[in-house]
């Protein structure tokens, strides 16, 4: 979903998409790496969240959309 606010985004040029969406791809493999691949262990959930960070740093602009997925997906699983 992310990817195509940016896309459509008529006020942003091309170079800041193609960054914007370089980055959140980079996020959504390491997700779906984490939950998918390899099995939830709780010691490492602060390594992944400082590789998010890592990410969202790259290219600040792209924490709000983050935040927003977040929030949508933890709302969809019950959470608060």
């Amino acid at each position: 979903m992310s990817v195509r606010v940016y896309l459509w985004d008529k006020e942003l040029d091309l170079s800041e998409k193609l960054d914007r969406i370089k980055w959140l791809n980079e996020i959504n493999h390491r997700v779906i790496t984490k939950i998918i691949v390899i099995p939830y262990d709780k010691e490492e959930i602060e390594s992944f969240i400082e590789m998010v960070n890592d990410y969202i740093e790259k290219n600040l602009m792209i924490y709000e959309q983050l935040e927003h997925c977040f929030n949508s997906s933890l709302h969809r699983i019950g959470g608060k």
